[in-house]
């Protein structure tokens, strides 16, 4: 009987894990399969892309004109080039000014599975410390696992005064900091004596509410607003935020809907440079309005535009004069302005992903124009430009070049390259198994490393299990943890 149940679960198991887990799907990936073509050459020749541009704002707060808002632009531009290089071309076309309540109007991202996981880990600004989430080790060892994106030892620099040995302490600190400064914002005020964080806090100040509705929206590739965005998104608390006030300043937001970003948009709040906010704005009162548009688009907005047009992560070891640095020397904006413009050359380290970028831009517009074979070349020539990198993300990347690099050949008939990039493909599934293989030596370490002198053998025949708790353990074991990558 037993056995019999186990064949059960494993055939549901198999299937499972068939049809509902597999993580290298090309599908998923915007950067090669959008809905749209938005490339096209100017008339240097150079790829270019238009980017649609809004003013979302809070009207109790101070405005950006029109005249500010093309100071902005122009500076992101300018900066982007001069750290990028100008091999691909972008212009804005910019849509005014909304209100944040005709922005958020259309609620119907409150209907997705995304906005509904999201919404169960808000910070209450009525319980505070006392939310019942904060006192469950599952919610603990979930925002920890969250933290292990960063090494310890990268974290420690955000508690100077505080011994930090393990991410539990990391944990302990973070939320002890995230208090108190959600306790100051709720004591802020806008220029004409109003609390500043309203209540019921509204759609536009909650990043709960923003990451799900930039994710729904086609519109826009870069929206500004003036309003205070809550970093109110506790299982995953960024250091940089929740020490920088526990507010969103901006950043990049998966938009599949959006072709000229790669399936991604930016949003950028104003509020620190413009809300004369006090105890908020970090910014010398002596600085002029024009250097701090220059700030915005210099600084943060190119910064954006590095993520979501390139592709560039965040990096630490590039020096503070990357235009992609996020070390702890940037928490002030204006000297991580001024560090970029001390320096007016591109970062060799970024050239080598600006350079893939490129690549897949090209190929892009040889496939609009039914050159298959060049676009198939272009994909190739921008995955080998990649930098060798450990994560799975970068290999799924490539390996979704790759396939459509074939799926080109294959078009074409070129049946040397169709064999060619099959063999690529096997060599990036082939390591993935060999890292599979590795993490399920360290699962099984670890499992000795317990307390257990031997891991049990139902880990490896379920029929061996004395309940069916054990055996969907083995089976959980024997076919999950395999593809943990």
């Amino acid at each position: 009987m037993r056995r019999s149940f186990f064949y059960i679960v494993l055939i549901t198991t198999l299937f499972f894990i068939t049809n509902c887990t597999q993580r290298w799907d090309k599908k998923y990936c915007p950067v090669l399969h959008s809905s749209s073509m938005p490339w096209e050459l100017n008339n240097k020749g150079i790829p270019s892309v238009k980017l649609e541009v809004i003013r979302a704002l809070d009207e109790r707060l101070p405005t950006l004109s029109d005249r500010e808002m093309n100071q902005i632009l122009n500076e992101a531009k300018r900066i982007v080039r001069m750290k990028l290089g100008s091999h691909i071309d972008f212009h804005f076309h910019d849509n005014g000014i909304i209100s944040l309540d005709e922005l958020f109007k259309d609620k119907s991202y409150r209907n997705t599975a995304r906005y509904r996981k999201l919404n169960r880990d808000r910070y209450d600004l009525e319980r505070g410390p006392d939310m019942p989430c904060l006192k469950e080790e599952k919610f603990k060892k979930r925002v920890i696992k969250f933290l292990k994106r960063w090494d310890l030892k990268d974290l420690t620099g955000f508690f100077p005064d505080q011994t930090i040995i393990n991410y539990d302490d990391v944990y302990n600190n973070l939320f002890r900091v995230y208090h108190q400064r959600v306790s100051h914002l709720k004591t802020l005020r806008t220029p004409n004596g109003n609390l500043l964080l309203k209540s019921p806090l509204p759609p536009y100040q909650s990043y709960v509410e923003w990451d799900s509705f930039l994710r729904y929206q086609d519109r826009y590739d870069i929206i500004f607003t003036n309003t205070l965005i809550m970093a109110d998104l506790m299982s995953e608390p960024y250091p940089h935020s929740v020490l920088k006030h526990a507010k969103i300043g901006g950043g990049g937001f998966l938009c599949p809907k959006c072709t000229a970003f790669n399936g991604n948009t930016v949003m950028i709040s104003t509020i620190e440079e413009h809300g004369n906010i006090k105890g908020l704005s970090d910014m010398d009162k002596n600085i002029s309005r024009e250097l701090k548009n220059k700030v915005i688009g210099g600084f943060l907005l190119a910064h954006e535009i590095g993520h979501a047009l390139y592709l560039l992560p965040d990096v630490y070891d590039h020096g503070d004069m990357c235009l992609m640095s996020s070390s702890l020397s940037n928490f002030d904006y204006v000297r991580g302005y001024n560090l970029l413009l001390s320096d007016p050359t591109a970062c060799s380290k970024c050239l080598q992903d600006v350079r893939t970028a490129e690549s897949i831009i090209y190929g892009k517009l040889a496939y609009k124009d039914g050159a298959y074979n060049k676009a198939a070349d272009s994909y190739l020539e921008g995955a080998g430009k990649m930098p060798p990198k450990i994560g799975d993300y970068v290999n799924w990347y490539k390996w979704c070049i790759y396939q459509r690099a074939l799926e080109l050949y294959e078009k074409i008939g070129h049946q040397e390259n169709i064999e060619k990039t099959r063999r690529l493909i096997e060599s990036l599934e082939d390591l993935r198994k060999k890292k599979s293989k590795k993490r399920t030596t360290l699962l099984l370490k670890k499992h000795k490393m317990s307390g257990l002198e031997t891991t049990p053998q139902y880990l490896f025949d379920p029929t061996h299990a004395s309940s069916s708790k054990q055996i969907y353990h083995g089976l959980a074991f024997l076919f999950l943890a395999p593809n943990i990558v």
